[in-house]
């Protein structure tokens, strides 16, 4: 399980640039880059992960920050979390 949890660390680090979602949608649609930047091995364990995060929802995301967070509630983390979760699967970045 922990592995799992470390694999949203990577999603979760751009919540350290960003002042609101609103800002987040735009980055969201920039997620190719993922692609470039990682291998397919870790982008696999990044939707492992994403996968797990859809099956917790109430699990308090706000704890895996390394700074205390108070622009995001916990549901706007998993909101976040479920649009990479789709974009994932629609770009197929979990399989190639």
């Amino acid at each position: 399980m922990e592995k799992l949890k470390q694999g949203l660390t990577i999603p979760m680090y751009v919540l350290h640039y960003i002042d609101s979602m609103e800002d987040l949608n735009e980055k969201i649609e920039k997620i190719n880059f993922l692609k470039k930047e990682y291998p397919l091995d870790d982008r696999k364990n990044i939707f492992a992960s994403l996968e797990w995060a859809m099956d917790n929802k109430d699990y308090n995301f706000l704890s895996l920050m390394s700074y205390a967070n108070d622009r995001f509630s916990n549901n706007d983390i998993f909101q976040y979390l479920n649009k990479l979760y789709i974009l994932f699967k629609q770009r197929n970045l979990n399989i190639s």
